[in-house]
């Protein structure tokens, strides 16, 4: 939908479709920073993928799948763009219920996307993947997942090393059940979880 700022209106620009009912195509969906791009989990089929949709004069295209590896991993139960660059999407069933998160890099030139550092794999029953959010802040991607047992985990690229170094303390919401929602801040600093009919706003210090 694009709004339009003088009637104060929605319109409907286009109406993205899944190749078949089973894939449940849009049961996870975030749009970029500058409405450029949109992902889309479609997690309900073999291993689960998510696809990478671009914004032309044209309409919406395909221009790229992050696709799982083991069957009923769910690939594309969680979707994020950290911004116009970063994108992740996340397998909570992967590996048994460990769960595993994706991050990818889009290069400018290519406008393909390759895969940042290694995945994020859970622990025993954590179902990492489930949720995520992230950003950007001075071309350094931080990422924030929660687990099955309402834990928060904050990740941010170190390039020195390719890897992901958790930059904050675990957080644990004390939710009885896994954590329903997240949303971080622009600043990276500030971040909300919802769960259990409940709302918990934390701030980094």
């Amino acid at each position: 939908y694009d709004f339009d700022q003088e009637t104060a209106d929605w319109t409907r620009t286009a109406e993205l479709l899944g190749a078949s009912s089973d894939e449940a195509l849009g049961s996870a969906v975030d749009i970029s920073p500058s409405g450029t791009f949109v992902i889309a989990g479609s997690p309900s089929i073999g291993a689960g993928f998510a696809t990478i949709y671009r914004h032309n004069p044209f309409g919406w295209v395909s221009i790229a799948t992050i696709s799982g590896s083991k069957d009923g991993e769910k690939m594309g139960a969680s979707v994020a763009f950290l911004s116009d660059k970063f994108v992740a999407a996340g397998a909570p069933s992967y590996d048994s219920g460990r769960g595993r998160v994706l991050v990818f890099e889009r290069d400018d030139a290519s406008d393909s996307f390759q895969q940042l550092g290694p995945a994020f794999i859970g622990g025993p029953g954590e179902r990492i993947g489930e949720i995520l959010a992230g950003g950007e802040s001075s071309s350094v991607a931080t990422i924030i997942v929660g687990t099955s047992t309402g834990l928060i985990k904050q990740f941010s690229f170190d390039r020195a090393y390719s890897a992901w170094i958790q930059t904050a303390a675990t957080v644990d919401t004390g939710f009885r059940t896994s954590t329903g929602l997240l949303a971080i801040d622009s600043a990276l600093d500030s971040f909300v979880a919802g769960g259990d009919d409940t709302s918990t706003i934390y701030e980094i210090l």
